[in-house]
């Protein structure tokens, strides 16, 4: 799962920028998503 959140937002950031308008790779996005990832990876662990 680790694998798949880290790869997915980097595999796919130039075609998440267009379909979400919105760039991916800013410093404040890339915040977010480091934030959702945690939040991804660490709930079931939580649980």
């Amino acid at each position: 799962m680790i694998a798949a959140i880290g790869y997915y937002y980097l595999a796919n950031r130039y075609a998440g920028s267009i379909l979400l308008e919105r760039k991916l790779m800013a410093p404040e996005a890339i915040d977010e998503g480091l934030a959702f990832n945690f939040d991804t990876i660490l709930s079931p662990v939580r649980a």
